[in-house]
């Protein structure tokens, strides 16, 4: 991936920190159920290169990077209560700085359709901004963006094949 290209999406994830909300320490703690159980969503080809580039450029496990890439191609119901590969019980997310948009996104913002998901224990679920197909766009903003860039980035890979 071309620094330009890696450099944008880096700096589109730091200003869209400005509309998520903020905790003092972690309040997932042990949790991580985004991570262990609820792990079923995909990603855009923009994603994964930029993930790849992260894992490279942070020294980060590429055997790891290969099963997430081989995770993302399973249905929902292949990978059902599959914990996503860059999951490590003492750390976290070991790829935290490259993941996904929908990684960043949940349990700050959530379809209304899926709000089950959320489990009762979830100590920031107050704090969820719920949104519909409607009020999507109004709810998250930066998304737009993002979407628009995820077009851009097809473009190109196509123009450079």
């Amino acid at each position: 991936m071309q620094d330009n290209i890696y450099d944008t999406i880096t700096q589109f994830y730091e200003n869209m920190n400005k509309y998520m909300p903020s905790y003092e320490g972690n309040p997932c703690k042990e949790c991580n159920l985004c991570c262990k159980k609820i792990a079923n969503l995909g990603a855009s080809e923009l994603e994964i290169d930029y993930m790849e580039e992260y894992v490279k450029r942070n020294n980060k496990d590429w055997n790891k990077f290969l099963k997430f890439k081989d995770f993302l191609t399973k249905s929902p119901v292949e990978k059902k209560g599959e914990t996503c590969p860059f999951f490590d019980e003492q750390i976290g997310c070991s790829a935290y700085g490259g993941r996904l948009l929908s990684c960043r996104t949940f349990a700050c913002f959530i379809n209304e359709k899926f709000t089950n998901l959320v489990p009762e224990y979830c100590l920031i679920k107050s704090n969820i901004k719920i949104y519909n197909d409607d009020t999507f766009a109004e709810v998250m903003p930066f998304v737009v963006d993002f979407y628009q860039m995820i077009e851009i980035y097809k473009k190109y890979k196509q123009e450079q094949q």
